[in-house]
């Protein structure tokens, strides 16, 4: 794959989208948010203000998603060290890319644990909302305003009214594009943010973003935000939560996470930036850490499930992801780096050792 410059600035003009997602919400929202929060409750107009508020403004309290509903990453992508908390990655494990690189991030499976089944969630909403947001830490070619992407995700309850118990996010979005596939990151360096939550109902922003779609019943109704600048998708951000007052987080990741794709970013990376080189990604919810520790060693991605590489292969796949850390609750991506190139015809591409990326098919 690669990735040109004519081609960045073509996809950063389509916001069509989104424009159209506002304009629905906008007619759609009823509910305002009455009395005080409920227990787990988080007021969704002040996470996303508090979200891109710099750290010396953040208030604690009501903008707080649950504890424990903070997001752990577990990387995939070096078969001799097996997974890996994000925190224990070394600089080896970075791409070797130089300079600007394009982040692909493709989401896998997702899967309600036992921590998110039954009431808890049935009274609460009819369906969760996943986005996942990636930001520049740089400006590109040092003259244009940071910019972000981000990409939200529309997830039903089944007809027994829970959250399916593992559902394959293609990710596709209602125009039949991928919604995060080309995200340029100056310097090889970046900030990712992932929030699932449920929302009380009806929620105007679900209820757009499933009016919108037209892709098959199975599918994930998605769209994509192409580049626009961070103080953009602020403002976007701040009307989706006004329209949809309150949510209960299953995972959360309150602050954009400075992250490094290369190890030219790493050499350079600020204090609080973590490793996140290419290969498949584990989030799940902190509070349910303990479930992975027996097994945790055995683990492994296959086809977006997460697999006990120990148990019996000739079960089907999806057997032996319902016998793999009971109860988690948990999102898995693949993540690919590509170099930034000045026309079409140079492809140079970073993988990880988990080899070519595909598009886990929904089941």
């Amino acid at each position: 794959m690669s990735f040109s410059r004519r081609e960045f600035f073509k996809q950063s003009s389509e916001v069509a989208g989104w424009i159209a997602l506002l304009s629905s919400m906008q007619a759609s929202a009823q509910e305002q948010m009455e009395g005080p929060l409920a227990e787990g409750e988080t007021d969704l107009a002040e996470f996303w203000r508090q979200s891109f508020a710099p750290p010396s403004e953040i208030r604690r309290g009501e903008s707080t998603p649950a504890p424990g509903s903070e997001v752990e990453l577990v990387h995939f992508g070096n078969k001799d060290k097996g997974p890996q908390h994000v925190e224990d990655i070394g600089e080896e494990d970075l791409s070797p890319l130089k300079g600007d690189v394009v982040l692909e991030v493709t989401p896998g499976r997702f899967r309600a644990g036992s921590a998110v089944s039954g009431n808890a969630v049935t009274n609460f909403a009819n369906s969760a909302q996943l986005r996942i947001d990636i930001q520049q830490t740089k400006s590109f070619l040092g003259i244009l305003p940071k910019l972000a992407w981000a990409s939200a995700a529309a997830i039903s309850l089944d007809k027994t009214g829970k959250l399916p118990s593992t559902q394959g996010l293609n990710f596709t979005t209602v125009a039949g594009e991928d919604a995060v596939t080309k995200v340029l990151l100056a310097g090889g360096s970046g900030a990712l943010q992932l929030n699932l939550l449920v929302t009380k109902k009806p929620s105007p922003f679900l209820k757009a973003l499933q009016e919108l779609a037209t892709v098959a019943e199975d599918a994930v109704p998605v769209l994509g935000l192409p580049a626009i600048s961070i103080a953009a998708l602020k403002g976007f951000s701040l009307v989706c939560g006004m329209l949809e007052g309150r949510g209960k987080f299953l995972m959360s990741m309150s602050q954009p996470q400075e992250f490094a794709v290369t190890q030219d970013s790493w050499s350079a990376r600020s204090a609080k930036a973590t490793p996140f080189p290419p290969g498949d990604y584990l989030a799940y919810p902190n509070a349910q850490k303990i479930i992975l520790q027996p097994e945790f060693h055995d683990l492994a991605i296959e086809s977006g499930y997460l697999i006990n590489s120990k148990l019996d292969t000739s079960l089907p796949i999806r057997d032996r992801a319902d016998q793999t850390a009971k109860g988690l609750t948990y999102l898995t991506m693949r993540t690919n780096a590509s170099a930034v190139s000045s026309t079409a015809s140079e492809k140079v591409t970073d993988q990880g050792s988990t080899g070519k990326p595909t598009k886990p098919k929904n089941h």
